[in-house]
């Protein structure tokens, strides 16, 4: 996400070398502005932003040259995230009964944010029972999909009656809910193409008759400056209390997220990372500046590695690796880890200076394509061959019954042990500790291409 933004400001950074002035400083700080203006993020958050970074006193006397980038780019970040920060923690759900009601725009992901905290609560505290209910009378294909979703995360749908208004609706559901062992009843309203005053009349009756303990406004990431305008419209009326960013995982501009809260002044809670309801995050403000100034994202690519990667195959491939031992068996479990994580692409965008990768790599890595190809050709082969690749290098027999097996091409299984031997030979450097110079070797090159050719 925010990767032209990313871009823009990695490169702003990387212009800063050698002895940095006054005047480089306000220049850079200049650019970035011009960078969050592209962006489509509001004045009042950019105004926001300069005032904390004019805050600060940057005393280029007392930082070392070579520490000056740091030190601006650690101003940056800290105003980044005073922007972005709030004091309210997440929702703890400790009311007898907890109503949550979800407010926004038709096609914002409200109904699928409706699921996707019903999977977040289910996997967070498995014995709070969720309810959820529609008053999208408007549109029955909207309750419908409600209807799927309460399905797929083990809750319970309330259903209407013909004829019933939506505040007779939520008061049918919450009191089934009290009635039953419901814990969580979570309201999806009726979405709008825009403002419109009699859904919104609508609403308002609504969170003054029921009092919902959370009115969540759901925006689109990808809506530009008009989502500010509705979202300060939706607070006018019923208050809202959190916010939650759908469709994040896009390359949005960013503007939404850097300026919402600003505008509104509420926490952003939430934000959708795809479309799979396992897809949703706590808003992290350190997280997102990280990533906005091209540190990278460790602590979500740990929680990935935590959450796919299985413990004991990795343990055992890291022992082999360091004895310099490296087979095609090992090759296929180091890339089925790889698509567990979402695919190369989705590892190397959580990496410290990801936006610096030249765009071809960045293409390379994110058709997942070879990675397929390879798996069902080494699939195809017998364990022996799997330990001893150059049988199938050295035997046209044995490629011709790997190749009919898996249904490729020569030149795929040609390409498979090239890049095999360029594997083998990195973990032949891995031996007797020698990972880290390595590492600190590619690191200080950043010769990106020669690990992509």
């Amino acid at each position: 996400m925010y990767q032209s933004l990313t871009k823009k400001i990695s490169h702003i950074f990387s212009n800063l070398t050698g002895k940095i002035s006054a005047q480089d400083i306000d220049a850079a700080l200049g650019e970035i502005e011009k960078a969050l203006i592209d962006a489509d993020v509001s004045q009042q958050a950019i105004q926001s932003f300069k005032q904390k970074i004019q805050a600060e006193n940057i005393d280029l006397e007392k930082v070392k040259n070579l520490d000056a980038r740091s030190h601006l780019m650690s101003i940056v970040r800290k105003a980044l995230i005073e922007l972005l920060s709030h004091n309210e923690p997440l929702p703890s759900f400790s009311h007898s009964l907890t109503v949550i009601m979800l407010v926004g725009l038709q096609g914002a992901g409200k109904t699928t944010s409706c699921g996707k905290i019903a999977h977040w609560i289910k996997s967070t505290y498995p014995k709070k029972q969720v309810m959820m209910t529609s008053v999208d009378i408007y549109r029955p294909k909207a309750i419908e999909q409600l209807k799927v979703l309460a399905n797929q995360t083990h809750s319970t749908f309330h259903p209407h009656h013909e004829g019933l208004t939506p505040l007779e609706i939520c008061k049918n559901a919450i009191d089934h809910a009290k009635r039953s062992t419901t814990d969580v009843l979570i309201i999806d309203t009726a979405g709008r193409l825009d403002i419109d005053q009699e859904r919104m009349q609508e609403i308002q009756a609504i969170n003054k008759n029921i009092k919902p303990h959370h009115v969540w406004y759901t925006v689109d990431s990808m809506m530009g400056q008009s989502a500010l305008n509705t979202a300060k419209a939706f607070n006018d009326t019923v208050d809202i209390s959190g916010v939650i960013l759908s469709k994040i995982d896009s390359d949005t501009k960013g503007g939404v997220a850097l300026s919402v809260k600003s505008v509104i002044q509420k926490p952003i809670f939430w934000m959708g990372t795809g479309e799979d309801l396992a897809k949703l995050e706590a808003f992290d403000p350190e997280r997102i500046a990280d990533q906005l100034l091209d540190m990278g994202d460790i602590v979500g690519l740990a929680k990935k590695a935590h959450k796919h990667l299985d413990t004991q195959k990795t343990e055992k491939l890291s022992k082999r690796l360091s004895k310099g031992l490296f087979t095609l068996d090992d090759m296929l479990t180091q890339m089925q880890q790889i698509s567990q994580m979402g695919g190369l692409s989705s590892i190397l965008k959580l990496l410290p200076g990801a936006a610096k990768l030249p765009d071809h790599m960045m293409k390379m890595v994110e058709d997942d394509t070879k990675l397929k190809v390879f798996e069902s050709l080494i699939q195809s082969m017998t364990p022996l061959e799997r330990q001893r690749p150059d049988l199938i290098k050295n035997q046209k027999r044995r490629q011709v019954r790997v190749l009919q097996g898996s249904g490729r091409k020569k030149p795929d299984i040609n390409e498979l042990l090239k890049a095999y031997e360029k594997m083998k030979k990195m973990t032949d450097k891995m031996k007797g500790g020698k990972m880290k110079a390595l590492m600190q070797q590619f690191a200080q090159s950043g010769d990106f291409d020669r690990f992509s050719s």
